[in-house]
This record gives C-alpha cells, structure tokens and sequence, in this order.
C-alpha cells in the first residue's frame, strides 16, 4: 500500500474519484478549480476496507467518481437496417453475448452507411455489468463515501487526455486509446473528444509488473486550466525515440489494434488514425508500448497524469493513474 498525501490544504474545489483493479485501488484529490492540485493520491489493496476507509477520512471530498476495472465494461458494434428502432436493440445486444443481460449500457450512433436497402446506422454499444456497479457503491458507502459517477477506466483515461492534451484543431485528429490492465486490454477510436469505436481486445498486453520510472522530461510546475484549453507546445509523453524490439508475443495485440483502425477507416474514410495513446499499468512499460506502436504503424504517446496537473503532479506520476486522474477533471473543470 502506497499513501502519496502531499498536504490536504484548504477546502475549495476538491474533486475525488477512485479506480478499482484488480490489483490495487487508486484514489486521486484534486483541489484549487483552474490550479489543479493534487491534495492527495493513495494506492490501496484491493480487498481492504479498512485501508479504503482510512483514505476516505483523509480527504476533504466525501462524493467520488468511480471508474471501474476494463474487464467490468462489455462493448461492442451493431449495424441497424434503415426500418430497425432502438427498442430493437436490448435484444441484440443478448444475441450478441449473454453479458449484456446484466448491463446497464449506453448507445451511440457514430456513423451513417449507405447499404443495398437504404442508409443503416452504426452504433456503438457500451455497458457495465450491474454487479460490479453495485459492488464499487456499497464498498465506497462502507468507507463513507457517497458515488457521483460510475465510468470504465478506459473511459476515464480518455476524459484525461483529450481535456489536457489538446491543440487548438484536435476535433480534427482522431485518437486510437489503448489502455492496458492486467485482467484486460480495451481499446477506442475518438474523433477529437468524440468517442466512434471501443472494442474489448483478446490479446494480452505488457503484464503490468514494469515499475513506472518517471525521466523528468516535459516537466511543468504548475498548470492552469484556461492555458492547458489552448495548449499547443505542450505534448504528450512520445514513444517514438525509443527502439523497439521484436518481441512476438505483442503481434496479436498489434493485429488487433490494426483491425481496429481498418475498421475505422472502413466506416470514416474521410479519416486517418493520427496518434496512438497508451494508458494502464501495462502502459508503464515503455519498450513494449513503443513495440506494439512500431508495429501498427502509428505514432505513439504515454498518457502519464504527472504532465497533466499542477503543484505534487508528481504523486501521480505514470499512466497507471491516468484513469483516477482523468476522471478527476470534468468536475474541476465545472468547479472552475
């Protein structure tokens, strides 16, 4: 168990949210609105009430956001015919995979095709199974803790990146997101901070066991929300100096993560996939993500939270923490 506690400070703008794994919960405070301080950052077991409620009667915050581990989130595509409702949909969705009967989910419409009997909808699917939903709120309930959201941790990380790492034409790039846990590997496609792909992936990523070991490169002080909106000198953490090595068991994930960007590029051709972000503990192992990078073909960044904050960014140094992080900023952002 690792307390990271800078100071609590004072009381203003406090935002909470915590990220449930499998192998450790995570817990972020940001403080101050625009300034983004982080008041404290705690990696907990991930079976300990007792720790998990001593962290939550060290911060200021009593209602959190919750993201939830990858392997909690079911996902997937449907294609509906041009005379096909939504009401259609729940049953699809269980013809699809028996997972979605105990989901609560979310659709989207991300794109319109023309097919042999008219325009057809793509829509993307997302939902969380119920259990896990309920679990994540009673134990937060226990600790004393009320829930604000509830999100998947790729989700979370996506909220982080795209708010911080922005340029002033982002709706024009689109983002492969990758983001790697120990029990999953999740992946999503946005246009600017519009999400239009997500796809659960078969192939494990890197283990999840490398230590994050931060370089001190591209190191701010202090970070302001209004400059952080317009930034453009600042980008995220690359991976292209690194030299990757031919590692063979990264080729599945790299397969997969092509599959993914021919099916973007099938159903936006107008599109090109600009950018590849890692994310998750399995992110913290630079060579292997420059690897997996080298071998879609993309460049590739590190979306490590200690870029993205102000004064103690360091406490949550790593993209281990992105999605405790990221789901930290909407509310900041709002309390601003």
């Amino acid at each position: 168990m690792r307390w990271r506690i800078p100071h609590r400070g004072d009381h203003d703008a406090q935002t909470l949210a915590v990220h449930f794994e499998h192998d450790a919960i995570r817990l972020v405070e940001l403080r101050g609105g625009a300034a983004c301080v982080v008041g404290c950052a705690m990696e907990l077991p991930p079976d300990d009430p007792e720790a998990l409620r001593d962290a939550a009667a060290r911060c200021v915050a009593t209602e959190a956001s919750v993201a939830l581990p990858a392997s909690a989130a079911v996902m997937t595509h449907l294609r509906l015919a041009p005379d096909t409702g939504d009401d259609a949909v729940p049953g699809m969705l269980l013809g699809h995979d028996d997972a979605w009967a105990n989901a609560e989910f979310r659709m989207a419409t991300v794109a319109t095709i023309d097919g042999a009997t008219g325009p057809q909808r793509e829509l993307l699917c997302v939902g969380i199974d119920r259990t896990h939903v309920m679990d994540a709120v009673q134990r937060l309930q226990d600790a004393g803790l009320s829930t604000r959201t509830v999100t998947t941790s790729l989700f979370a990380a996506m909220q982080g990146f795209e708010r911080l790492h922005r340029r002033e034409d982002d709706e024009l790039h689109t983002t492969l997101h990758v983001h790697i846990e120990a029990c999953a590997v999740v992946a999503a496609m946005t246009h600017g901070s519009r999400c239009v792909l997500s796809r659960a992936l078969r192939s494990p990523g890197p283990d999840g066991t490398q230590q994050w070991q931060d370089d001190g490169s591209d190191a701010t002080e202090e970070c302001n929300m209004d400059e952080i909106e317009r930034r453009q000198e600042q980008s995220p953490r690359s991976l292209h100096a690194l030299s990757p090595v031919e590692e063979a068991s990264f080729a599945p994930l790299a397969e997969e993560l092509r599959s993914c960007v021919l099916h973007h590029d099938a159903v936006h051709p107008d599109r090109s996939v600009d950018r590849l972000v890692f994310t998750g503990t399995g992110a913290c192992d630079r060579t292997a993500c420059g690897t997996i990078a080298s071998h879609v073909g993309i460049p590739a960044f590190l979306g490590d939270p200690s870029k993205w904050l102000g004064e103690n960014r360091l406490a949550v140094a790593g993209p281990a923490w992105a999605a405790a992080a990221g789901l930290c900023l909407r509310p900041m952002r709002d309390a601003a």
